[in-house]
């Protein structure tokens, strides 16, 4: 019996009850991802709402742009650590157990850390994995007959930011040609 798939419905709009978790999220994130998976463990019934790509033309509960967000039983929740210390208080998920909750934290946000910086590498920085992924969605957004638009250009002072701090957090030699 695969209770994730009975009790899971992916869509944008649907009737729900007030006491039912929704997840608002965005597909290829991995904060996204992060509570997605942490519900299936607990097999906590929830529904997903896929938000729009762009950040500025989301139309989420709380009025603001980042993903994900849970909304339930009338609030409105930002950050996949956020989302899961109130999944621990509102209905007992225990994601952060009481008796090794300092460890629990810290690990996550050095997970947390890691993972960004990881993503940021394979969107930003390694040449294959931009123009695989974030070149290609951004390029999306371009009109045709806007053709003088230069994505890679415009996007290159975010993508050296990023691997001053993929550097940084992962602690190694990154080679700083394959993003100038």
């Amino acid at each position: 019996e695969n209770t994730s798939k009975q009790k899971t419905m992916a869509t944008h709009k649907f009737h729900s009850r007030p006491d039912d978790i929704i997840l608002h999220v965005s597909p290829g994130s991995q904060y996204s991802l992060k509570v997605i998976v942490a519900l299936e463990s607990r097999k906590l019934p929830h529904f997903i709402s896929f938000a729009a790509i762009v950040p500025k033309s989301r139309v989420l509960p709380s009025g603001r742009f980042m993903v994900p967000e849970l909304e339930f039983k009338g609030k409105a929740v930002n950050d996949s650590s956020d989302i899961m210390r109130f999944l621990d208080e509102e209905v007992k998920a225990n994601f952060f157990p009481d008796e090794i909750k300092d460890q629990v934290e810290a690990l996550d946000e050095e997970a947390e850390t890691t993972l960004d910086a990881i993503c940021d590498y394979f969107n930003y920085v390694d040449e294959k994995g931009f123009e695989k992924s974030l070149l290609q969605s951004m390029s999306r957004y371009v009109p045709w007959y806007a053709f003088w638009i230069n994505v890679r250009k415009r996007i290159k002072p975010t993508r050296e930011k990023k691997a001053l701090k993929c550097r940084e957090v992962l602690k190694c030699d990154l080679n700083r040609d394959s993003v100038l």
